[in-house]
């Protein structure tokens, strides 16, 4: 099974400028303080469970010197009144460390060759990670901060060799089990580099295609004449695929993880990118389920219907592994609350629209019998007619515009063949498939057949309970969903 994928190579051309001022004297050399815009300094939460922002302290009202300003932070002043306080209030702690960190970032304005960062604590300092970024979308970790024990008011980290970035985030950890962080100046130092192109490489998006199969698509902008060679590799169930990267306009390019079994929508798919040889970035824990999860995090009461198809996905999923591989646990649709499962209800199978009540149709012909019409769940979900022909070789089968020969035939054994029909989309599962047999001159010969899946699911209704009831359930509701979402958007 082929496995395919996408993603997104991003690089740009920075020459803005900014002066350097001030000269601070270290034990054994000169360091140049870097003079950064406060206001380009912000603050932002990467968590989602709490939906909270930090912020800094309004300056209150009657104050009039320099406390609570983010101005503070490099104005050169290291004791009251002038300092800078965020607030972060309501995220709790764990075991001394806050359960969702905060960053702080700060944009120099243009790359620097970065020696140290030194924070002037009010009264404690607080745990932290500094990571630098030449373009701001992928971030390298050069310092670690994050076991300070709260008892020192300075923290200085320096950068060694080698460091060079335009942004510098602070990702905070906590302080002494307290939501108030109070700075009274954070100073940088270094030089400005003397090469401002920056190349960076990042993912910028991850997305499914759900038509006749699923497929994860990931993008990436390569704007590197040099880049000769794009390729992704993906590791996915003990397997490494290789894909070369698609181009499309204005540098885009493509890598598509395509055919995703339902039965495998929990499973992880590692992706690396390489230009030219070379590891640029990579996305080592995702899977479709995961996908669909953090998307129903995100919707709101206005998405109904992509909250249901959602549901519906991680179900048919869950159905697929267990009937398929026998398995309970840790399958797409265990973190499902009861407010998620509220989102979808059954659909009523009995109620299926484009249900064929007589299949077969014609005269018969003793050279060609059609002997029964199926649904065959794959990585697409098909049509799967059986047949019997007495001159295989020169058989021809007709389905809307294409005609399948010999090739495309499966030996069932005993002058029985399978013939599979794809393309049908996962919200057309009324959709009527019609396949005849044709004569030499292009005439159809013997009787057609024609069939849809939702004949198939009617067909398993009718039948009461059996060991396919629960995952064609699921096929249902997955197709019937769908088929809502897409005239919601119409």
């Amino acid at each position: 099974m082929k496995k395919v994928f996408s993603w997104v190579l991003v690089i740009c051309m920075v020459v803005l400028m900014l002066p350097i001022s001030g000269i601070v004297s270290g034990s054994e050399e000169v360091l140049t303080e870097i003079a950064y815009d406060v206001n380009k300094v912000t603050l932002s939460a990467p968590g989602t469970a709490y939906s909270i922002n930090p912020y800094f302290t309004p300056v209150p009202n009657g104050v009039t010197d320099g406390s609570y300003k983010p101005g503070c932070l490099n104005d050169g002043v290291y004791v009251r009144p002038s300092f800078a306080q965020i607030e972060y209030l309501g995220i709790p702690y764990v075991n001394g460390k806050l359960v969702e960190s905060f960053y702080i970032d700060i944009d120099l304005g243009a790359v620097y060759d970065l020696d140290q960062l030194s924070i002037t604590w009010m009264s404690k300092d607080a745990c932290y990670l500094v990571y630098g970024s030449q373009g701001g979308r992928v971030y390298t970790q050069i310092a670690d901060q994050s076991n300070t024990t709260g008892g020192t008011t300075v923290t200085e980290n320096s950068f060694g060799e080698n460091v060079s970035a335009r942004y510098v985030r602070i990702e905070v950890l906590g302080a002494s089990n307290s939501n108030y962080f109070i700075i009274h100046e954070l100073d940088l130092y270094g030089r400005q580099s003397d090469n401002q192109n920056v190349c960076e490489t990042s993912l910028i998006n991850v997305a499914p295609e759900l038509t006749e199969a699923i497929t994860l698509h990931y993008s990436a902008f390569i704007n590197d004449e040099d880049a000769t060679d794009v390729q992704m590799k993906f590791v996915f169930d003990g397997e490494e695929f290789f894909v070369d990267g698609v181009p499309g306009e204005n540098h885009l390019y493509t890598f598509s993880f395509a055919d995703i079994l339902p039965q495998d929508m929990s499973k992880n798919i590692e992706a690396y990118l390489y230009t030219n040889g070379v590891l640029k970035d990579s996305l080592t824990t995702y899977s479709l389920q995961l996908y669909c999860e953090k998307m129903l995090a995100a919707t709101t009461e206005a998405d109904q219907a992509l909250r249901a198809l959602l549901v519906a996905m991680l179900q048919y999923g869950a159905e697929a592994e267990e009937y398929f591989t026998g398995v309970t646990d840790g399958v797409s649709d265990d973190n499902l609350n009861e407010t998620m499962l509220g989102y979808l209800s059954d659909y009523d199978m009995t109620q299926a629209e484009g249900v064929v009540a007589s299949p077969v149709q014609g005269t018969k012909d003793p050279n060609y019998t059609w002997k029964a019409a199926t649904l065959g769940c794959y990585d697409t979900l098909q049509i799967r007619f059986k047949f019997t022909a007495t001159d295989i070789e020169n058989t021809r089968i007709q389905v809307a515009d294409k005609i399948y020969t010999y090739e495309d035939f499966v030996v069932v054994g005993g002058g029985t063949y399978y013939l599979y029909v794809k393309g049908i989309s996962v919200s057309s599962f009324d959709k009527t498939v019609t396949a005849m047999f044709l004569d030499d001159a292009g005439a159809q010969v013997g009787q057609s057949v024609t069939y849809s899946i939702n004949t198939y699911v009617n067909y398993v209704a009718a039948q009461g309970e059996s060991v396919v009831t629960d995952l064609v359930q699921a096929i249902y509701n997955y197709g019937c969903a769908a088929k809502a979402y897409v005239s919601a958007l119409a």
